[in-house]
């Protein structure tokens, strides 16, 4: 996907250590971590903004 030019995101409410360590295994370079459930949605949103600059 990276040389596609798609840049991936992972949403998780796993703890930081967790996710940096999967996201590292597969080659995420963004992250939120300790999101809860009803905070991801709101979190969508905002890369969807980011992403139309």
């Amino acid at each position: 996907m990276k040389q596609m030019g798609i840049e991936m995101i992972m949403i998780t409410g796993d703890n930081m250590r967790t996710a940096q360590a999967i996201a590292n295994e597969v080659g995420i370079d963004h992250l939120l971590a300790e999101v809860l459930p009803e905070g991801k949605a709101r979190e969508v949103k905002n890369c969807r903004l980011k992403a139309k600059r």
